[in-house]
């Protein structure tokens, strides 16, 4: 087994002593793994974030029934000119 050692600054190599050799280096993936799920878990954040504080509209109201502005209960006519001191007809 030989030890890494930076090469040109960036680079990764190994020293090896003179005649014929293979190199293998074998890379493990957890880092990459591990930066996977970190930017998919910030993106959820950023995402439920933006979800919380958007813009809401308004509610539309409904609007109102015209027998309840006028009082009208759609019952007896009497009762209403009784209230409003209406002569009977």
């Amino acid at each position: 087994m030989l030890e890494t050692v930076p090469a040109n600054v960036t680079l990764l190599g190994v020293e090896v002593p003179p005649g014929e050799h293979r190199v293998v280096i074998e890379v493990g993936d957890g880092p990459e793994t591990a930066g996977l799920a970190l930017s998919l878990l910030t993106l959820l954040g950023i995402a439920g974030v933006a979800w919380v504080a958007r813009p809401r509209s308004p509610q539309a109201t409904p609007a109102p029934d015209p027998a309840e502005a006028t009082g009208d209960d759609g019952g007896d006519d009497a009762e209403d000119r009784a209230r409003d001191g209406s002569p009977a007809a």
